[in-house]
């Protein structure tokens, strides 16, 4: 559990982790550690970090939706909308049906005043599961 506000962590380790980590730290048998420290960095309040993993997770497997789910919630804490919404429609263009991404989609439509296209991923989950 952390504590309100990011941990601590010393200039050392964070330039050891980009600087000092192999190449092969992204690598299939990697995916799952990589994707979980950055869930850690993030919830600690290092946003940044986490981008940064997320987005070089992103460059080694390209498929990997839930890393589009965070990066769209980390820009989303940050008040960026816009980048919030590129990266859900990234998601999209590799799995059109995935649910969690048209409800985020949805939700930032939502909160944009965008009740049109807010409707669309809804409705688009809704004929879903009705088949």
């Amino acid at each position: 559990h952390c504590h309100r506000g990011p941990v601590p962590i010393s200039s050392d380790t964070t330039m050891a982790l980009r600087v000092k980590s192999p190449r092969n730290i992204f690598s299939d048998s990697n995916v799952t550690y990589c994707y979980n420290f950055a869930l850690i960095l993030d919830d600690c309040g290092h946003s940044s970090a986490a981008t940064e993993v997320f987005t070089e997770l992103l460059k080694r497997h390209p498929s990997f939706i839930e890393c589009y789910l965070r990066l769209s919630l980390i820009a989303c804490d940050k008040g960026k909308f816009d980048e919030a919404t590129v990266w859900l429609s990234r998601a999209l263009e590799i799995n059109d049906d995935e649910p969690d991404v048209n409800i985020c989609l949805g939700d930032l439509f939502s909160r944009g005043g965008l009740a049109d296209e807010a409707k669309k991923c809804y409705e688009k989950m809704c004929n879903k599961s009705n088949r």
